[in-house]
């Protein structure tokens, strides 16, 4: 018989080799994300494919809905391709998903959406995209690379710089059809007064109906302390002017006298990039009351402007208080300044007429 194997003697066991300490896991740092000028209109202009030639490109990145806008065309006609679409940003990459639609930003049938990823790049006041090669890549051949610059209508500066006292121009955009799918449309302002280089513009057209307190049991109630004022200087700042444009309207003290005609104090002196006229200014800049009375847009008419039957001319604010200080001077539809005013709290139907001081 075979002998059964014999039992290896037991040893003690080896000790297995003791194991480093692990550390903890370094944290790998925080990709930071490029911090993009929104709601600027960025422009290129370079050559495109060999056989395109020269090629102007308008990229706006929206802080709204982060919806971004790019236009496309000849230098030498009018912009032909339009794209709508979203972005997001992560870290140094752009992304940007969209489709062609047509200059009122309707979808054009026929075409596929589009999408594609750029590094970003900012160089002081330039704007570097590259592509990554995407095959729906949006804005160029893939691998491309574009340069923008921050951006303002050369034209639209130059018709500022040579217009004079009365002169119509154009400078920033808001809501003014009622018809929000189309985008906001140029304010057309009034050159009130020139000083050098700067200029009063008031809007032609009142803009926007609001309350101009939203608080009814204020009792006293200036310039330096309704809403009016903090929506002007906010939320519609912000909305009508580009960031471009932001930097060329001024911040102005205003002087806020009290009613020459009743005596009600108008406050202490305020700090204003956006402001109503005052009871002595609407005298001063416009002799007769025919050239002070104007109308609304549809937009302001929307939100319920008052208008008068016969010219279809809106009444609107003034900043200095009436013959109460919860009362507020304002325009008629004819043009003529009641001193006196009207009670804050009950106004919901008047309009406004911004102003602002720039230096283009």
């Amino acid at each position: 018989p075979t002998a059964e194997p014999t039992e290896a003697s037991t040893e003690a066991p080896t000790k297995e080799p003791t194991e480093a300490p692990t550390e903890a896991p370094t944290e790998a740092p925080t990709e930071t994300a490029v911090e993009l000028q929104l709601d600027v209109i960025w422009r290129s202009e370079q050559e495109d494919k060999p056989d395109n030639g020269q090629i102007i490109r308008e990229l706006t990145l929206s802080s709204e809905g982060s919806e971004f806008l790019v236009r496309a065309g000849d230098p030498h006609s009018e912009f032909s391709y339009f794209l709508h679409g979203t972005w997001t940003l992560d870290g140094d990459i752009l992304h940007l998903d969209g489709y062609v639609t047509d200059e009122f930003g309707e979808r054009e049938p026929g075409f596929d959406p589009v999408s594609s990823s750029y590094v970003v790049q900012l160089e002081g006041s330039r704007l570097i995209l590259t592509s990554l090669g995407d095959e729906t890549a949006m804005l160029e051949d893939p691998a491309t690379r574009i340069v923008f610059e921050a951006y303002t209508d050369t034209r639209e500066l130059d018709m500022l710089r040579s217009a004079g006292i009365g002169d119509i121009v154009m400078f920033g955009a808001y809501e003014q059809d009622a018809d929000e799918k189309n985008g906001k449309e140029p304010i057309e302002w009034i050159v009130l007064d020139k000083d050098g280089d700067r200029m009063l513009l008031l809007s032609r057209f009142c803009l926007d109906c609001r309350m101009y307190h939203n608080n009814r049991n204020d009792e006293v109630i200036t310039w330096e302390t309704c809403s009016m004022r903090e929506w002007l200087n906010t939320e519609f700042f912000q909305t009508a002017f580009s960031g471009v444009e932001q930097t060329i309207v001024e911040t102005v003290e205003l002087e806020n006298p009290a009613n020459h005609e009743t005596g009600i104090d108008g406050g202490n002196p305020t700090t204003d990039k956006v402001f109503l006229l005052s009871l002595d200014e609407a005298e001063r800049y416009f002799a007769e009351p025919s050239e002070r009375a104007t109308t609304c847009t549809a937009y302001a008419e929307a939100h319920g402007a008052r208008l008068s039957d016969d010219l279809h001319n809106a009444w609107w604010f003034l900043r200095t208080p009436g013959y109460q200080s919860d009362d507020v001077v304002y325009v008629s539809s004819g043009g003529y300044i009641d001193a006196d005013g009207q009670p804050i709290a009950y106004e919901d139907n008047m309009t406004i007429r911004p102003a602002v001081w720039i230096t283009p």
